[in-house]
């Protein structure tokens, strides 16, 4: 994805079905460009009502969920992401109906690890709808909805799964020779509203192919 030519995917849920109160997203990126705000997942209906996974300026990474222009959930990292030479695998798994006790509602994972150092942290209220698998919302890969500032550089294997807070597991594994993360195959279900894009023909790049039919459409992509 290259900002400069606004380019992005982007599909509409229409009639909703999905659970927008427990769900997941995984996704590997590998960066080309550092030091500007870069929003690499959105899922809304405008730019006040919306969720989105971004790199910020000062290249840490942020999610950030806003209902009428308000905040509702804030997470930012302490740490910073400058690689341009590694692929990074983000898992993204939100459970509402949860009561704080052991765990956040909202949880972040880098390369299998869970984020734990954050300069912010507003975790959603107990039992809030999300706007992911809403009714009439979309959901957007490399830039979210109704924001101009799009991700520079490569993305694969997008799993977009309803109804579950999944472990960054059930997507990849350490190597047992070298300790790297690497992906390894989804084996669990698709339920309503859920995508797997594989990006793997090169005609029609937004097909999914988790058996739901939520085909992306391409903006600028050839």
């Amino acid at each position: 994805f290259e900002a400069d030519n606004t380019e992005r995917m982007y599909r509409a849920w229409g009639g909703g079905g999905g659970n927008d109160q427990t769900w997941t997203v995984s996704l590997w990126v590998k960066r080309t460009e550092l030091g500007t705000l870069q929003h690499i997942w959105g899922a809304g209906v405008s730019g006040n009502d919306v969720l989105l996974v971004s790199f910020q300026t000062d290249n840490t990474l942020k999610f950030r969920s806003t209902k009428s222009g308000a905040d509702d959930c804030v997470y930012v990292t302490n740490r910073v992401f400058r690689d341009t030479t590694a692929w990074m695998h983000i898992v993204v798994a939100v459970d509402t109906t949860a009561a704080i006790t052991a765990a956040p509602r909202l949880r972040i994972y880098i390369n299998g690890v869970e984020e734990t150092s954050f300069s912010t942290e507003t975790d959603f209220a107990q039992n809030d709808n999300t706007l992911h698998n809403a009714n009439s919302s979309y959901m957007e890969i490399a830039t979210a909805i109704g924001e101009a500032d799009r991700f520079c550089g490569y993305i694969a294997e997008v799993i977009s799964i309803s109804g579950s807070q999944l472990a960054p597991t059930t997507f990849g594994e350490f190597d047992g020779d070298s300790g790297i993360w690497i992906p390894k195959a989804y084996t669990g279900s698709f339920p309503q509203n859920s995508v797997y894009l594989e990006f793997k023909d090169s005609s029609s790049l937004g097909t999914d192919t988790s058996g739901n039919g939520q085909t992306f459409t391409l903006q600028n992509i050839t």
